[in-house]
């Protein structure tokens, strides 16, 4: 599987040519907020070679006249060659109407209409608590937009089938999300669509949403010929949805080294696109409050629409409220002297504690805030973990090490995220369909591995099908529960198919079925004794009478446990220049055993290396018209191989494992630990506390100088 792409043998979205194939040429708002008064694209139409030329405000136009960002669509040219489709679609001679741009959140905040979503939750007398609190941490954290910029751009391919369904063939993390919102903004019947999602080089946060795949497919049907579009590194980094930018101010009182009060609020930016901005707030309200148990906490958040970007609602959108919780709750142990990891230790939440029902009406399914497991992964002064504190340095340059903790939940909200699909062939193998997040990828022999043992068959009897929408099983649409949801739903479908061969078998031999025992890739009487049927046989025989064997799998949300996870960061600040260099991350997580562990530690390397990003360098910015500041890939500061440091990755099961795969999510929450970590290790190396991410050289040499020379 991961073998293909080792040796460059792997297919990927753009891999593939197509009889008349058109290319896609896009041209972009100059402006924040303007409105198409004139747009002419006769004479664009008239060039040689040019198959359509969409324009925004035309009455057959997907675009709309209303323009909402720079870097919004004006238009669309399509050719056989690129060049000719750019040179047609820049000749295009259209009149804006420039209109005031809301490019700040507390101005968009001054208009309800720019409002996409509010949420507001308590439970308990929190302004009480508070105010007879001895200690108050208070502060406000601040996250800027950060893009997505994978290694392969966001890219689509469409085409007209010999039924004429529309073939959309796409980089995009879920099939299903693509499909659903296509036949939604196409008016097409689900079952005309069908999305191919071969192998992805490289995921990220931004792959949930669709970016190329509706202007394909509508030069497709006025077409009817093959269309293709690819952004550029350029046109993924200043357009293409992103984190949202977000404001979290935190109040955490404590009173005799307990914590007695929480009140958070947040603001977040959700650019010129509010869509899932309801769920992003309730969902980042379920990890600001799931993980530690205070008697009084309060969470409100709004979200609002600015002429930026849009932002990306799934994966790690939902994260900066937690974050800036472990960051309150670090600075309260600082303050009252106590060792971070035993005073996070006492905090943790057990089913029945006080916010339970404040977590319930944010969509949390009672009984998953028991987070009592994540004890075992924090450090102890034992040795059994690394030692708290780790050493650090003095003179020009300081070390310190900082601890981040992190909860994520598994589950999509009332409903499951993935299915399986295990099926028996007439020679006693298995074709295998599930998780299309996968992709080819290492969970695929992870999946193959465990359908395998459940069946007592060989591993290479059980192949995972190549998949699409027309054959694979549902997935939700969020990759981050995969690792869980789709290898449950795998194990689900095998024991329920396993069931099914052993009652065919009996059926076969003549026995009732509490006889029969399945072993060898056999189904036996009497107890194993007896005489024997292959399950080539009695995939045979079912498939003679129509009634292949099949079995369909897929777990819910009460099934799925939150993955925890716990990461100490040891960092140097260089006094003189600024630098924050990450010297070791070590990240702890519940899970396991796994089938394959390869891919869970590929997955939570990863992350914890896109924590670093996070921290120290990323996030863009935008000038005064709403243009970003950086626009090239040259310019932005990426964490290359030399910085990154020695990683140490380790699972600790607690109590009996659900699956052979462990937790769900859990690159992502080993990078929302290790975000924290790396800002409380640098606010410790610093002396005062970082609210303010990126953590840069001007960021903290700012934060180095007396206060008589600020």
């Amino acid at each position: 599987m991961s073998l293909r792409r080792a040796t460059g043998q792997a297919t990927f979205a753009g891999d593939i040519s197509l009889p008349g194939l058109l290319q896609l040429a896009l041209r972009r708002s100059p402006l924040a907020h303007a409105r198409v008064l004139r747009a002419d694209a006769s004479a664009a139409r008239a060039l040689p070679g040019i198959a359509a030329v969409l324009v925004a405000g035309e009455p057959d136009s997907p675009l709309p006249a209303l323009l909402r960002y720079v870097g919004d669509r004006v238009a669309v040219a399509a050719a056989e060659e690129l060049d000719l489709a750019r040179r047609a679609v820049e000749s295009i001679p259209i009149e804006l109407e420039p209109l005031t741009a809301v490019l700040d959140v507390e101005a968009a905040l001054r208009d309800e209409a720019q409002v996409a979503a509010r949420v507001s939750v308590a439970e308990g007398d929190v302004d009480g608590a508070l105010s007879g609190a001895e200690h108050v941490v208070e502060g406000e954290w601040s996250l800027p937009f950060t893009p997505a910029v994978p290694l392969e751009p966001p890219l689509a391919v469409t085409w007209l089938d010999e039924d004429r369904r529309l073939v959309v063939r796409t980089s995009a993390d879920s099939p299903f999300r693509v499909r659903g919102a296509l036949a939604d903004r196409l008016s097409l019947p689900a079952a005309r669509i069908r999305v191919v999602r071969p192998h992805v080089a490289g995921g990220s946060f931004g792959r949930s949403e669709m970016t190329a795949e509706e202007l394909c497919a509508r030069v497709t049907l006025r077409t009817g010929r093959p269309a293709r579009l690819a952004l550029s590194a350029e046109e993924e980094l200043t357009t293409a949805p992103g984190r949202p930018a977000q404001r979290v101010r935190v109040r955490l009182g404590t009173s005799g080294g307990r914590l007695v009060a929480l009140d958070v609020r947040l603001c977040v930016d959700v650019g010129a696109d509010g869509e899932g901005a309801a769920e992003l707030l309730r969902s980042s309200g379920r990890h600001a409050l799931g993980l530690y148990r205070v008697p009084a906490v309060r969470f409100e958040a709004v979200a609002a629409r600015t002429n930026l970007p849009p932002a990306s609602a799934p994966r790690g959108a939902d994260a900066g409220a937690a974050f800036a919780v472990e960051c309150a709750v670090d600075e309260a142990a600082s303050r009252l002297g106590d060792d971070p990891a035993a005073f996070r230790r006492r905090h943790l939440r057990s089913p029945g504690d006080p916010g339970g029902q404040a977590l319930v009406a944010l969509g949390e399914l009672p009984g998953q805030d028991d987070t009592r497991a994540a004890a075992e992964l924090l450090p102890t002064p034992d040795g059994a973990r690394p030692r708290w504190p780790l050493p650090s340095g003095g003179g020009p340059r300081r070390r310190a090490t900082g601890l981040g903790l992190a909860r994520r939940l598994a589950g999509a909200e009332g409903r499951a995220a993935a299915a399986a699909n295990l099926r028996l062939l007439d020679d006693g193998s298995f074709t295998l369909a599930a998780g299309l997040s996968a992709a080819g990828g290492a969970d695929e022999a992870a999946w193959s591995e465990a359908a395998a043992a459940i069946l007592g068959v060989p591993t290479h009897a059980v192949v995972c099908a190549a998949a699409d929408t027309d054959t694979a099983p549902f997935e939700a649409g969020e990759p981050a529960p995969a690792e869980f949801a789709a290898g449950r739903a795998v194990e689900e479908a095998a024991r329920l198919l396993r069931e099914q061969i052993r009652e065919a078998g009996a059926g076969l031999l003549g026995v009732p079925a509490a006889e029969a025992t399945v072993t060898g890739g056999t189904v036996r009487g009497q107890g194993g004794a007896g005489r024997a049927v292959s399950f080539a046989e009695i995939g045979s025989a079912a498939l003679r009478a129509g009634r292949p064997l099949a079995a369909t799998a897929a777990p819910l949300p009460e099934s799925a446990p939150a993955s925890l996870a716990a990461v100490l960061a040891e960092v140097e600040l260089d006094e003189e220049t600024g630098v924050v260099r990450v010297l070791r991350l070590t990240a702890s997580l519940g899970g396991g055993p796994f089938a394959d562990p390869r891919g869970p530690e590929s997955r939570v390397e990863g992350a914890l290396v896109g924590a670093m990003e996070q921290a120290l360098a990323g996030g863009l910015g935008f000038d005064a018209e709403g243009r970003p500041l950086v626009r090239s890939l040259r310019r932005w500061p990426l964490v290359a191989a030399l910085d990154v440091p020695p990683l140490s990755v380790a699972f600790f099961p607690a109590g009996d494992p659900l699956s052979r795969f462990g937790a769900g999510s859990l690159g992502d929450t080993a990078g929302r630990a290790a975000l924290a970590a790396i800002v409380n290790a640098t606010s410790r190396a610093a002396a005062v506390r970082l609210r303010e991410l990126p953590l840069g050289p001007a960021t903290l040499l700012s934060a180095l100088e007396p206060p008589a020379r600020r």
